[in-house]
């Protein structure tokens, strides 16, 4: 007797509310939204497994928040955005990145990434801090964009600081596999970014 056994992830939205966006400066409906991992049995869910996240997003923006009192301050994705940048600054040399580093965190969040933070955030990574543990973690609380952003980012410091070589991409697949991408969405991710120079 042939058993097709499986896994499946589900997105199902909760609960719909008002709030205010912080990205899109005004009041907008948000859902709160909760994805699972499911044990399939011919391809129909029989028991739940695992919580993979867990968000308030912005029906407007798409930008995934936390939860509603945090959503007025910043997407969830900007710490994750932020400590990437520092890993890499770290990685690349601290001085020539800064710069960089600022300019892509202005691009993609058109928010400010001062130099105390990236001090403070390289500090943190210098002294032990895993990045990788800390994007899985952080991942419970990110939609497929958030995450998209952070990959996105990270590459785009990586091809501004240096040519890509294995080494480099190996620690973006890393990055995009700490949030729960797989290797293709990563390099599909990669594939749709046109270089800053």
């Amino acid at each position: 007797m042939l058993f097709l056994l499986g896994e499946q992830s589900v997105r199902k939205v909760t609960d719909e509310k008002p709030f205010n966006c912080a990205v899109c400066k005004s009041e907008q409906n948000s859902f709160h939204i909760i994805e699972k991992n499911y044990f399939t049995l011919f391809f129909m869910r029989i028991l739940p497994l695992e919580t993979l996240a867990d968000y308030i997003e912005c029906s407007q923006c798409q930008h995934a928040f936390k939860n509603e009192d945090e959503g007025k301050n910043n997407p969830s994705y900007v710490p994750g955005l932020k400590l990437a940048l520092a890993y890499l600054m770290l990685g690349y040399g601290v001085n020539d990145g800064k710069p960089i580093a600022t300019g892509i965190f202005k691009m993609m969040t058109d928010g400010e990434y001062t130099e105390d933070e990236q001090r403070s955030n390289i500090a943190t990574l210098d002294n032990g801090k895993d990045l990788y543990q800390s994007l899985k973690t952080l991942a419970y609380h990110l939609n497929t964009k958030g995450k998209m952003r952070i990959v996105e980012a990270a590459y785009l410091m990586t091809r501004s600081l240096s040519e890509i070589e294995y080494a480099d991409r190996l620690r973006i697949n890393l990055i995009g596999n700490s949030l729960g991408l797989s290797l293709e969405f990563t390099n599909e991710i990669i594939t749709r970014i046109k270089p800053l120079h």
